[in-house]
């Protein structure tokens, strides 16, 4: 490395949990092929899509640009449902006697998750996990001072859970289409093929017009980045590195 050059600049980051219901949502499930059950998505694979998303974004693909927004609506219903949820259990809480003291409850050894999101879809979504496990802390507490019952709290659960599942499976679908808008717009063999599989891309996505906020500039020579001819993007695989600490001790 010369004197005037510098390195890439690295940081780390972990997110950490306390309850079984966020380890659960990061990492999903397998599909067991002998039970029939499919497999669910986490927020793991939602960080490996929403980097290949970015990925695909940055090399003039306008499926990705598409898909991108998607996620960005779908990210914004999520906050609004879990500030719901969030508010309808603090005003439990919030009925307590004002002469009681309490601490936050928080897991004996909690669960750190190891991170490296390239996107500003995979941030936003691991800040929603982080809110839904504050939420479901709340949720116990509220059993442990006797304010809700078990079936109260089950369905608290099952709407938290429902809808970050349904943020996570969003992207499952994904596929990087390979072609740039001037291949749509010259409308040759390789945008035909993708129309065919993906289907029709709306105008103004095709334009630039809608975009989202967080997407590269569009490059006049999107042409030359589909063949690869002037993609010097690193394509190491995207690792995602999970701590041994996986599981929680749940707080009596």
């Amino acid at each position: 490395m010369t004197d005037n050059k510098v390195g890439v600049l690295q940081s780390q980051v972990a997110l950490q949990v306390h309850t079984s219901q966020s380890v659960r949502l990061w990492h999903g499930r397998k599909p067991d092929y002998e039970k029939n059950l499919p497999g669910i998505f986490g927020l793991q694979n939602f960080l490996f899509i929403t980097n290949l998303i970015n990925k695909g974004s940055k090399r003039g693909d306008p499926y990705s640009d598409w898909y991108m927004l998607r996620v960005e609506e779908k990210l914004e219903q999520t906050k609004t449902v879990l500030n719901e949820l969030n508010n309808q259990i603090d005003a439990i809480i919030s009925t307590l006697p004002k002469a009681l003291i309490f601490t936050e409850t928080i897991s004996a050894e909690p669960a750190q998750f190891s991170f490296s999101a390239r996107s500003h879809m995979g941030y936003q979504a691991v800040y929603i996990l982080a809110q839904y496990d504050e939420i479901a802390r709340k949720i116990v507490q509220a059993v442990q001072f006797g304010l809700i019952d078990l079936i109260t709290r089950n369905h608290l659960f099952e709407k938290g859970d429902h809808v970050l599942r349904s943020l996570f499976t969003l992207v499952q679908r994904y596929r990087y289409s390979g072609i740039t808008r001037i291949d749509l717009i010259q409308n040759n063999a390789a945008a035909i093929a993708a129309i065919a599989k993906f289907g029709e891309v709306p105008p103004d996505i095709i334009s630039g017009q809608w975009r989202s906020r967080f997407s590269p500039p569009l490059r006049d020579n999107d042409e030359l980045i589909s063949h690869g001819e002037l993609d010097n993007e690193d394509d190491d695989e995207f690792i995602i590195n999970v701590s041994s600490k996986d599981e929680v001790q749940e707080t009596s």
